[in-house]
């Protein structure tokens, strides 16, 4: 069986091969002067709330128990095994002297917290914080980076999490995301989550809706969302030959990747919907990128839905151990099984 007339020559096939030369691409690299600054404010606001809470205990003595309590909590949670991973690599941007590198502001915050005068209803609200683990108000500790920075980034150096990525959602560290209002969605209205390590950004492509990276958006796995017109709608029998393992096999082949590991017909949001993993190479002016990309595709009307995975790494370097492909493909299948879309589908 071949894939019908329409979807060879009214832009479904040169739709799937020149998306594949617009994809975002993450990239593994030392750490950036960005990430410097998130590891530092990061440990900065976990610091000055711990010393806010010790100021609050000796200040309230009727607070005293809530606010140790509340601090116990966040160093025994996913938050407190984060901060411990950017002890480590506050150790390694400053060659094993984390501690004395920042000792002058641990000195300057030991005596203003013990100068500051926190009101009762101050003391209430940090103990809230700790105790039920949100993160939020870091201008209130000095800290120069955004509340979702800073959870960003503890989350990215928990250990748990670094080996088992999927472990973050399986927590209930998760992110929504919704085309609500999102004019690229072209009227679609759908939604799904990331785990909350994960950075949105904008994209400049017409049809990508938004873009997410791994790793506090330093890591080397991303995801984007697309959502193209393909014209006309297709008929009943035409949507029924796309979404087969047949159907999305051969869209997956004319495409122009390098390697195609995997296709098949799958469900999403109990819809036909496609699946295939692939290998490509993504090249520009002197960068030559190898990249494995994961794509989970339904159609809503006449537009299609993309996801699209991506692992990359530079020139000349494996992409990850095939055991790293596993987990990830664990953590993908978990974020593709939260789509849902709020309008209606209609029949064909």
């Amino acid at each position: 069986m071949k894939i019908t007339t329409y979807y060879t020559t009214k832009g479904m096939l040169l739709f799937f091969s020149v998306m594949l030369l617009g994809f975002s691409v993450a990239r593994s690299a030392s750490y950036s002067g960005a990430e410097r600054t998130e590891i530092i404010q990061t440990y900065k606001y976990v610091n000055t709330q711990d010393a806010v809470l010790e100021g609050i205990a000796k200040k309230f003595p009727d607070l005293a128990s809530k606010s140790r309590n509340g601090k116990s909590r966040f160093h025994l949670s996913a938050l407190g095994a984060g901060y411990q991973g950017v002890l480590k690599a506050l150790d390694e941007i400053t060659g094993g002297k984390g501690e004395e590198y920042m000792a002058p502001q641990n000195e300057r915050l030991s005596k203003n917290v013990g100068k500051a005068n926190f009101s009762r209803s101050y003391a209430l609200k940090k103990i809230e914080q700790a105790s039920e683990l949100k993160v939020s108000n870091p201008e209130d500790f000095a800290v120069t980076i955004t509340a979702e920075e800073v959870l960003s980034t503890l989350l990215r150096f928990n250990p748990k999490y670094q080996e088992e990525p999927s472990q973050e959602m399986h927590d209930d560290w998760t992110q929504l995301f919704s085309t609500r209002g999102e004019y690229k969605a072209k009227g679609l209205d759908f939604s799904l989550r990331f785990p909350s390590s994960w950075k949105p950004k904008t994209s400049d492509g017409p049809n990508t809706v938004r873009e997410f990276y791994s790793q506090a958006g330093h890591g080397s796995v991303s995801c984007n969302i697309l959502v193209r017109n393909v014209g006309e709608r297709p008929s009943a029998d035409e949507k029924r030959q796309l979404f087969t393992d047949e159907g999305v096999a051969q869209l997956a082949e004319q495409a122009g990747l390098e390697r195609v590991i995997m296709a098949k017909a799958i469900k999403m949001g109990n819809q036909p919907a496609g699946l295939f993993i692939a290998n490509a190479v993504f090249e520009t002016v002197d960068v030559k990128i190898d990249m494995r990309m994961t794509r989970y595709f339904l159609m809503i009307d006449d537009k299609m839905v993309m996801i699209d995975f991506i692992e990359s790494t530079p020139d000349g370097l494996p992409i990850h151990p095939e055991a790293k492909h596993q987990e990830h493909q664990t953590l993908f299948k978990i974020i593709a099984s939260t789509f849902m879309h709020a309008g209606p589908f209609r029949n064909y």
